[in-house]
């Protein structure tokens, strides 16, 4: 388990490079996270979200990709 605790909190599937929603919204507080397989990145400015969405090629809500291993 880890502790998020910046404003912008980004946790992404890391087979599909889905992210879940609500990686635009400032958040105030700590959020406790188990992550399995994902990953996550924070940062106090909202450019650096945008930076890792680009720089890691993740899939933003409505562009999401389903897994499939047989491809």
């Amino acid at each position: 388990m880890i502790t998020l605790t910046k404003k912008y909190r980004m946790i992404w599937d890391n087979l599909t490079l889905n992210i879940q929603k609500g990686y635009d919204q400032e958040r105030i507080g700590i959020t406790m996270v188990v992550l399995g397989n994902s990953s996550v990145f924070e940062s106090d400015i909202y450019q650096d979200i945008l930076d890792k969405i680009e720089e890691a090629k993740l899939h933003i809500p409505g562009e999401w990709v389903d897994y499939n291993p047989d491809i």
